[in-house]
């Protein structure tokens, strides 16, 4: 494999499982990286960012589903993978106890979603989702050797993953990462946001 492989997917769409995969296969994976989000996003400066990808193979989280288009241009003949989940109701039932887990700094979900909590804004969210995800398969709809659409669900070995990277499939499971309910609660966290989310709801 020598093009590099970004993740398009929302959060919570199994995008630590596909870094997981990245790692498995031996290449140098980037996840979420604060600073990087917060000068392309944020800022809307590129330098970090560029110099991220100048010096990584595979990409998950933030920022990289956001700028696609502007990657693609900038790196052609690069793959791009759209991580979902099967139902879109897990997806938000994972976004929402995420949401209750984050650090109470994080803006990040208001930044992209335009609400911090999806919690009674679920139809926003979710509409969200949908236009994301089908925003994507329109963009790559002709490029069907750039683009690969998967929900870790549905995905009972490497095949097709592994066909479409050009790479061997290993002789093991495929890698499962960031499964909520290992995770514990910070209660200080959970009591902040049980605050903040009663004063969003009511903005």
């Amino acid at each position: 494999m020598t093009r590099k492989i970004f993740g398009v997917g929302l959060n919570k769409t199994g995008t630590s499982s596909l870094g997981a995969v990245g790692a498995f296969l031996g290449l140098k994976v980037k996840t979420w990286d604060r600073d990087v989000f917060r000068r392309a996003i944020i800022e809307g400066d590129r330098d970090l960012l560029w110099a991220v990808i100048d010096s990584h193979d595979l990409f998950e989280d933030f920022p990289y589903p956001l700028l696609y288009p502007e990657i693609d241009a900038r790196y052609p003949g690069s793959a791009f993978v759209l991580t979902r989940r099967a139902d879109p109701a897990a997806w938000l039932a994972s976004l929402k106890t995420h949401a209750m887990r984050a650090r109470p700094s994080s803006k990040t979900h208001r930044i992209v979603y335009g609400f911090q909590y999806p919690h009674g804004r679920e139809r926003h969210f979710l509409d969200f989702y949908d236009r994301h995800n089908d925003a994507a398969r329109r963009y790559f709809a002709d490029r069907p050797d750039d683009f690969l659409d998967i929900a870790w669900e549905e995905e009972k070995d490497w095949k097709r993953l592994c066909a479409f990277l050009g790479a061997a499939p290993p002789e093991a499971p495929l890698p499962r990462a960031n499964e909520g309910g290992r995770k514990s609660v910070n209660p200080l966290f959970y009591a902040y946001h049980l605050g903040a989310r009663l004063i969003e709801s009511r903005a």
